[in-house]
C-alpha cells in the first residue's frame, strides 16, 4: 500500500486539478455499476471486455508463527488460498483479505498464502516462518492493471495509468 500512496500523493502534487477516489476492496469491481475507472487485480484480471496490463510479479509464501508451517490444525487463510480444497481446520475461519489473514496470521490463528513483500518485515523480526505456499497456490501473484476497453480515455485516466506503469517499470 505505501508505494501506491506515494505514487498517489506525488500525482496529486503534479496535477492539483484532478481528483481520486480509493477504494480499497478484495472482491472484484463492476467498472459500469460501481463508476470504477480503473483496479489493480492480482492474477484474475477479469473479463474479455477489460484491458489487462501485467504491472509486477512477487512470490507468494506461505507464513505461519514460528514453528507453525507444518502445523495443519491451522487454516491456511487469504485470497490465494481461498481455492486449496485439503485444509483440516475448514470451517473454523476463512478470510479472503490478505490484511485481516496476516493479522490472524501473526495473531496465532492460523497460517496464510501471502504476496512475500508483505511478510518481510515479520519475518525479519522473527514473527513469521515462511516456506514455499503449498501445492495449488500459484507461486507468483502477478499484478494487473485493468481498465474498461473504452476509447478514448479520459485524459485524467491516461495521465494516472502512464504513471502507475512508470512507477512499476522502474521498480
Amino acid at each position: 500500500m505505501a508505494p501506491l500512496a506515494a505514487l498517489t500523493s506525488d500525482f496529486l502534487r503534479d496535477y492539483p486539478q484532478i481528483s481520486i477516489t480509493i477504494t480499497v476492496d478484495d472482491t472484484p469491481a463492476d467498472f459500469m455499476a460501481d463508476g470504477i475507472d480503473l483496479a489493480l487485480r492480482g492474477n484474475r484480471p477479469g473479463s474479455d471486455s477489460l484491458i489487462a496490463r501485467v504491472l509486477s510479479q512477487t512470490p507468494v509464501v506461505l507464513a505461519a508463527p514460528p514453528g507453525q508451517l507444518a502445523n495443519d490444525d491451522l487454516p491456511i487463510l487469504g485470497p490465494l488460498a481461498r481455492h486449496l480444497t485439503d485444509r483440516r481446520a475448514v470451517g473454523r475461519i476463512a478470510c479472503d483479505s490478505f490484511a485481516l489473514a496476516l493479522e490472524l496470521v501473526r495473531s496465532g490463528a492460523a497460517r496464510g498464502c501471502f504476496p512475500r513483500p508483505m511478510c518481510d518485515a515479520d519475518h525479519a523480526s522473527g514473527q513469521l516462518d515462511l516456506a514455499p505456499p503449498p501445492v495449488g497456490v500459484e507461486t507468483q501473484l502477478t499484478l494487473y492493471l485493468v481498465y474498461p476497453d473504452r476509447r478514448p480515455l479520459p485524459q485524467r485516466l491516461r495521465l494516472f495509468i502512464d504513471r502507475l506503469v512508470a512507477a512499476f517499470s522502474a521498480s
